[in-house]
Parts: structure tokens; C-alpha cells; sequence
């Protein structure tokens, strides 16, 4: 009761979050789910989330979102200049915005609650906008390397950089920042899931997952990288980690932290801090080998 940080457990939405056949809800949220979710896993069928929307509704239950439709998101960083210039293959923002904007549409029809995790673009901003002031029952959250890093950042292939949704260019973050500010955006979020390997000394290209998914931006205390950089405020990332495997596997597929106000945000602050300060460094370590290697 006098923890900062609330562990509180979620149920997949769909069984094996394949997005086909819908779950138990009302079992699952008697069993002491505080909400329904695919995870990583979008819910790409709109007569599934229709359906999960309306259960959702008659249960109140909130169903959380990865606004990630897979089908155009097979590219590995933000498409655009950038992209092209790398060679590399890029994700459209409508990869969010289509799937984003179907789901409200969805929420209008049902009544259900909905949350959109971890949005990345103005417009999916300017949907949610739109959306809050008809009066749907939802609310988004972001995540720091949205208001504090842009695809820029991908610099000369660097891995640790790949996320999901990807880091977007400068007039995306400045949108999500004035989101955050105005209120639009109604907090900022971080997925932690078991699988914690390291795969940053891969080629972009042979990276099953992205990397924000693997802790290499992850939360307080988890690993950033191979050099495994820590912040202090988390020592006791290793404990939610262990505690997180333990319950998936009693069936909680997810997990999610509630953190007070004021000491989250002090969190995020040391996080974004650490970031910079890696990305600082592995820069540093960028240029260095690459004079030595001339």
C-alpha cells in the first residue's frame, strides 16, 4: 500500500493474442484482470474488435490497443527521406492512423472503453483529439523516445533505435509533446515483457522484434543495450521481471504498472536523461571505430 509503483495484471483479448476468437472477459476480469489487451499484437480483424468493444462494453472493461496494423508494418524505421537515403524499408504513419482511426469508429458504434497505446504521430494525435471531443469513452498514452528522440536518431544503422511504432520525424514529436501538454495524450507508458535477450549487434533487417520491446528502451531499471545501462530510480527492475514471468505463466500475458503522478515523471525525467546520455555515448563509440577502422 505504500509502494510507489502498483503491479496490477492484464488478460490477452483474443486467445493466444492471435486476434481471431475473443477471450473470457467477464471469467478473466473476476479472476482479477484490470483490462483486455493483445499486447504487441494489434487486433487486425474490425468484426473482432467490434464484437470485443461491445463484450467490453456489457463487462466495463477496458480494451487497450497496439495502433500497429502488421500488414503495413513491415519496414523496420519510419518511411520517408531518411528511410530511402539508409536503404532501409519504412512503416507509413498510416500504418496508426488507418487502424487508429477504424477503431473509433468502432467505439462510436459500441460504447465500449478504449485505450490507444503508445502513439507516435500528430495525426493519430489529431484523431484522438476529434475523438475525446465527441465524447467516446478514450484515452492514448505515448512513450518518452516520442517526445525526446526522432528518426534522426536512427543515425548509421543504429538497432538500439528500432521501435514500435518507430521513432517519427520532428513535427510528429513536437505534436506529441504539445499532446502530452494539452492533455490529449493522458499519459506516457512503458510495455515490459518477459523476453528480455539482447539482439543490438544484429543487422536492423534480422530483428524478429523491435527493440523497445526487448528493454533496449525500456523501462526504469531495465537493460538498454548491450552495456546493460540501468537507472537508479528502478533497482528492482530484475523483481518486476521475475514477478511478470511468474504471471504469465498463471496466464497473465501482460503487465502493467501504475505509478503515482509526481514520482513518475520524476522517473521519466531520469529516464530520458539516461537515453540521451547513452545515445551520447554510443555516438562517441559510433565515431571512434570508425576513425580507427579509416
Amino acid at each position: 500500500d505504500t509502494a510507489a509503483v502498483h503491479m496490477l495484471p492484464a488478460a490477452a483479448l483474443t486467445k493466444g493474442m492471435q486476434g481471431q476468437e475473443m477471450t473470457e472477459f467477464g471469467l478473466l476480469k473476476e479472476a482479477g484482470a484490470v483490462f483486455m489487451t493483445d499486447a504487441r499484437q494489434a487486433v487486425g480483424d474490425p468484426l473482432v474488435m467490434r464484437r470485443a468493444l461491445t463484450y467490453a462494453r456489457d463487462f466495463d472493461i477496458l480494451l487497450v490497443q497496439h495502433v500497429e496494423d502488421q500488414r503495413l508494418a513491415g519496414g523496420v524505421m519510419n518511411e520517408g527521406e531518411l528511410a530511402s537515403r539508409l536503404g532501409l524499408s519504412g512503416i507509413p504513419r498510416e500504418a496508426e492512423t488507418l487502424m487508429l482511426e477504424r477503431d473509433m469508429r468502432l467505439v462510436r458504434l459500441t460504447g465500449g472503453r478504449y485505450h490507444a497505446a503508445n502513439i507516435s504521430t500528430a495525426e493519430s494525435v489529431a484523431v484522438i483529439r476529434r475523438a475525446k471531443q465527441r465524447g467516446l469513452k478514450i484515452t492514448c498514452d505515448t512513450a518518452p523516445p516520442y517526445f525526446a528522440l526522432t528518426e534522426v536518431d536512427v543515425g548509421d544503422y543504429r538497432t538500439f533505435a528500432k521501435l514500435s511504432p518507430p521513432l517519427r520525424n520532428e513535427d510528429d514529436r513536437q505534436a506529441i509533446v504539445a499532446g502530452l501538454k494539452s492533455g490529449v495524450i493522458d499519459g506516457m507508458a512503458y510495455t515490459l515483457y518477459a523476453d528480455g535477450s539482447i539482439e543490438a549487434e544484429l543487422p536492423r533487417r534480422d530483428i524478429d522484434q523491435p527493440l523497445h520491446d526487448k528493454h533496449h528502451l525500456g523501462p526504469p531499471g531495465a537493460a538498454v543495450g548491450p552495456r546493460r545501462r540501468g537507472v537508479a530510480h528502478h533497482a528492482a527492475g530484475a523483481e518486476m521481471r521475475r514477478r511478470h514471468a511468474d504471471l504469465v505463466a498463471r496466464g497473465y500475458p501482460w503487465l502493467v504498472a501504475v505509478a503515482d503522478g509526481a514520482q513518475q515523471r520524476g522517473a521519466f525525467d531520469q529516464l530520458i536523461a539516461a537515453e540521451r546520455e547513452d545515445l551520447a555515448a554510443r555516438r562517441g563509440t559510433d565515431g571512434v571505430a570508425g576513425a580507427a577502422d579509416a
